[in-house]
């Protein structure tokens, strides 16, 4: 399965994977908000398997100079997510009921 490989300043913190039909994100943001602090820097990778559960391995607050790597792999094996949550299926006649506002 096609994998990522993610390193925090030349170390490895997880080999995460999802399989053929789901979705792997890795994200680096960076936010502030309007209180004079400097903003804080996170790491998150994670993503949905199918059909519909949400997994998380790294959910990690960085520092400036953090290096982050992260490789595309193809991969047998991956690493055991930290999280794993099923995400319930919506109704089917919820649908009907909603509604767009423009």
């Amino acid at each position: 399965m096609i994998a990522f490989k993610i390193i925090l300043n030349g170390e490895k913190l997880a080999l995460a994977g999802v399989g053929a039909d789901g979705v792997l994100t890795s994200i680096v943001s960076w936010g502030s908000k309007d209180t004079g602090r400097k903003g804080s820097a996170n790491l998150h990778v994670g993503g949905i398997e199918s059909p519909a559960v949400h997994v998380n391995w790294i959910d990690k607050d960085l520092e400036v100079g953090d290096s982050v790597e992260v490789r595309i792999v193809e991969q047998q094996d991956v690493d055991e997510p930290q999280m794993r949550k099923a995400t319930p299926r919506p109704d089917k006649n919820a649908e009907k009921d909603f509604k767009v506002v423009k």
